[in-house]
């Protein structure tokens, strides 16, 4: 049985503006976009402005551009996203094969099945 493609990801450390193709680290906005596309969707670009947004600890643009381009669920579904809390920010995760793929600054990208996680409020891309 062959693993499904976002495992290549487990394990990577946490570095901001960092794309996951290139094996070396990654940062949740584009962990979470590469895992949408890998499933078929078709995630927005970045806004280059995010990353000077997330900077400066500013996220209430990045919250907008949220809740305009995703739509609540009724539960964990594959391919939804959740914000988990963080030191002063917050991180995306995104379901995948009945767990949660996550980043966290000082973990790196790993996966907990949903079974292990406490209830949380997951959204899914608009349109994708």
């Amino acid at each position: 049985m062959t693993a499904p493609a976002w495992t290549k990801y487990v394990g990577l450390p946490y570095r901001l503006g960092a794309d996951p193709e290139d094996g070396k680290a990654t940062d949740c906005i584009r962990l979470v976009l590469r895992v949408l596309a890998m499933g078929g969707y078709h995630p927005p670009l970045i806004e280059r402005d995010w990353y000077g947004h997330l900077a400066r600890r500013d996220i209430k643009p990045i919250m907008d551009d949220w809740f305009r381009l995703t739509e609540q669920t009724y539960g964990p579904e594959e391919y939804a996203m959740t914000l988990l809390p963080g030191e002063g920010d917050f991180s995306i995760a995104i379901v995948v094969n009945n767990g949660l793929l996550m980043l966290r600054r000082a973990t790196g990208v790993t996966w907990a099945p949903l079974t292990s996680l406490p209830m949380m409020n997951y959204r899914r891309l608009i349109n994708g």
